[in-house]
């Protein structure tokens, strides 16, 4: 056997040390710089996203945008006529996409509930609880209550508030985690959007007349789109015009409205001339329709007439009143540039229970296609959306149900189906999200309608389920 003299074992036993102590170092700056990246990645998920009221109701000043604006002097607060002495509140939010969560904080208005349950869903359905406290105390100032989840994954967060007293509120609804890398990238792609600058009216359209494609946008409320604009929403459409109050046409474009009552940019209803200066003309369908029929026509221009008006009942688009002839005008204006290949249509909330609507809607098709001298005109209708109360609801089927009988009424006529669509939370007025895929989906009719495309031939800007099946 070999011998070791003593000052060699020493060094060794030092060279050991110094060695293990330089790994436990390093290990321990690994973790730390594992620890510190991940607390940096963790964000709150629920800023700014899409949430709606199950129950409950919304005061008309405090919406649920107001929850997860991040800021703690506005919220959603819970309403209903009579001011009962409780009222349950359910409030539901989508995060967007399927997201790692390790906690979830409520900052409440006074204190309200008796009890709070969250719960957290892959796919909106299916629910697995993972917070529920009860509360003792009711008092006057804002209470915050936190629920640790763990590092679930999920897409949907679900608060459940029962019996709370009225009127129960929250100020803020903050769902710390880790974001998707789907997510990551898609902020990434809209960061790397230009900038919007203010749009100037055209000299003259590029196109043909014949290649410059009309579409008149008319109805109500949902047609002139109620909920606001995300950042991903905000570009200028590929060769897509906009008719503005003036009659001129500009790019195809979001921008804040002068003398609007509000500053926020606004969508492509705000020209109207019938609707009301007060009201937020925000996401309607003509933005996604324009861009899906774009992207699937590319040797077009097309024009965008929308001349909606929120609250109004079909007897007020009847022929002669100022609905029916600004819409006329407007259209007839529009057509000295291009050729109009068809009228868009959302409006039913005001009829919702009216057994005779079809009859009245194809005799408003009639006059319609009279007075532009176009006898075969395209018109597509859209459902009303499935929300509100179970009230609403059931009104709601049974008005699309007689929708559904159009076509059968009137020719060269089409449906889009509701299928899946959400209000913002107001029960009635579809929230952004739907109003991206309610355009595509006008789009989609209007590609198998007018230009002959079968649905294998057509490119889908948007993931819709609805189109997949």
């Amino acid at each position: 056997m070999r011998s070791v003299c003593p000052r060699q074992s020493i060094i060794r036993k030092c060279y050991s040390r110094k060695t293990t102590l330089v790994t436990t170092l390093l290990v321990i700056l690994l973790f730390v710089c594992w620890a510190t990246a991940s607390a940096a990645e963790e964000v709150n998920l629920a800023l700014n996203k899409t949430c709606q009221v199950i129950t409950g109701g919304s005061l008309s000043a405090s919406k649920p945008p107001g929850m997860v604006d991040g800021d703690i002097t506005t919220m959603w607060r819970s309403y209903q006529s009579g001011s009962p002495s409780t009222l349950t509140g359910i409030v539901s939010c989508d995060l967007g996409y399927v997201s790692t969560i390790n906690r979830i904080v409520i900052t409440e208005y006074k204190q309200k509930s008796v009890r709070i349950v969250v719960k957290l869903s892959t796919d909106g359905v299916n629910w697995t609880v993972v917070g529920d406290q009860s509360f003792k105390a009711i008092g006057s100032a804002n209470r915050r209550s936190e629920y640790p989840v763990g590092g679930q994954s999920a897409r949907y967060v679900r608060v459940e508030a029962p019996d709370a007293v009225y009127a129960f509120g929250i100020y803020e609804l903050e769902v710390f985690g880790i974001p998707s890398e789907q997510e990551l990238r898609d902020k990434a792609s809209i960061a790397a959007l230009p900038t919007l600058t203010a749009p100037q009216v055209v000299d003259s359209i590029p196109f043909s007349k014949e290649n410059f494609h009309i579409y008149l946008f008319i109805g109500q409320s949902n047609m002139s789109g109620r909920d606001s604009l995300a950042p991903q929403d905000k570009f200028v459409i590929e060769r897509a015009y906009l008719l503005n109050q003036e009659d001129r046409w500009e790019p195809a474009q979001p921008w804040p409205l002068e003398g609007s009552s509000t500053r926020e940019i606004q969508g492509l209803n705000r020209y109207s001339t019938v609707e009301v200066l007060t009201k937020l003309n925000g996401l309607n369908p003509a933005t996604y329709f324009a861009t899906t029929i774009v992207a699937n026509q590319p040797d077009i221009g097309l024009g965008i007439v929308s001349n909606a008006k929120g609250a109004t009942a079909i007897s007020a688009w009847v022929k002669g009143g100022e609905l029916y002839n600004e819409a006329v005008r407007r259209a007839k204006a529009a057509m000295q540039y291009g050729t109009l290949k068809g009228i868009l249509w959302h409006q039913g909330e005001g009829n919702r229970n009216d057994v005779s609507y079809v009859t009245h809607l194809a005799r408003l098709i009639a006059d319609l296609r009279n007075d532009l001298g176009i006898p075969d005109l395209p018109f597509i209708a859209g459902e009303l959306p499935l929300v509100g109360d179970a009230t609403k609801v059931q009104g709601s089927m049974g008005f699309n149900a007689r929708l559904a009988q159009l076509p059968n009424i009137a020719p060269s006529t089409a449906v889009v189906s509701s299928a899946g669509l959400r209000d913002f939370g107001d029960g009635t007025h579809i929230d952004a999200a739907g109003q991206r895929l309610f355009g595509q989906r006008y789009a989609v009719q209007a590609l198998k309608m007018i230009y002959g495309m079968s649905d294998a031939e057509i490119k889908l800007q948007l993931a819709d389920e609805l189109m997949q099946k």
